[in-house]
């Protein structure tokens, strides 16, 4: 299975927006059916096709890294705000839109590789 690199940032894009949602009391998640990295569309493409592929390259090991990263963030925000300690939670929203930056500029980096 190909990543068609466009259609993933642009599932990480909305991941991000569905966290932000639920901060806002928007949407509803539960931990549980978040923690496990390998679950999502990423982590299906990292664990599958692209750890047989990339493994080694630089980027791919750093995004799989980042994208293990996420997921806890994504754990811990959501205990945060079960807790209500909301102010802790969109402060840990802030650290996720950063690993989120990193792993849109890893796939970036990873589509230039693979189209070069």
């Amino acid at each position: 299975m190909v990543l068609d690199f466009f259609i993933a940032k642009q599932k990480h894009r909305m991941w991000m927006i569905n966290m932000k949602a639920y901060l806002l009391g928007v949407e509803d998640f539960k931990a549980e059916n978040i923690a496990k990295h390998t679950d999502c569309d990423l982590g299906k493409w990292i664990y599958g096709y692209a750890i047989s592929e990339f493994k080694g390259n630089q980027h791919f090991d750093e995004l799989e890294k980042i994208h293990q990263e996420l997921h806890k963030t994504i754990v811990d925000i959501i205990k945060l705000k079960e807790a209500n300690e909301l102010e802790n939670a969109n402060k840990a929203f802030n650290s996720l839109e950063e690993i989120s930056g990193r792993i849109l500029n890893l796939l970036d980096a990873l589509e230039q590789e693979t189209a070069a």
